[in-house]
């Protein structure tokens, strides 16, 4: 780390906590590999019920959220962490594997901080991830 602003950043990743709501374990695992290697803490839920539970333990400073989960969509779940848990919109990054066009649309009234389109790069997961946890510090 070459100068003051990149060494803050960094000391605040490991105190930012990312909750990674994702279906799939495997994009789930990629996740967390990734955003742990960046300095993050991460939780994992695989469906919104789990979701729910893991945000009512340590509120998130950011959310990466697919939007096709088995037993919710992912804007509802949105909603409901939002009105329950205090979930900010811009602190969110929302991945799907749906049409982009429409979710865009959604994105931007929801007012997320990031739309990536599966599959996505993990640097694009990293990167708006910390701009979602920056724009919430």
């Amino acid at each position: 780390m070459d100068t003051v602003a990149e060494h803050t950043a960094a000391g605040d990743r490991q105190r930012s906590l990312v909750l990674v709501v994702e279906d799939r374990a495997d994009l789930r695992l990629l996740c967390r590999v990734n955003l742990e290697f960046a300095g993050f803490r991460v939780v994992e839920a695989a469906d919104a019920a789990g979701a729910l539970v893991a945000a009512g333990h340590e509120p998130p400073r950011a959310l990466v959220l697919d939007l096709g989960l088995p037993d919710m969509d992912g804007w509802d779940l949105l909603d409901r962490l939002r009105t329950e848990r205090q979930v900010v919109a811009p602190s969110v990054v929302v991945v799907t594997g749906r049409p982009i066009g429409p979710e865009r649309r959604r994105a931007r009234r929801e007012g997320v901080a990031a739309l990536l389109a599966k599959p996505y790069l993990p640097s694009a997961l990293v990167e708006s991830v910390a701009s979602a946890a920056v724009a919430t510090g």
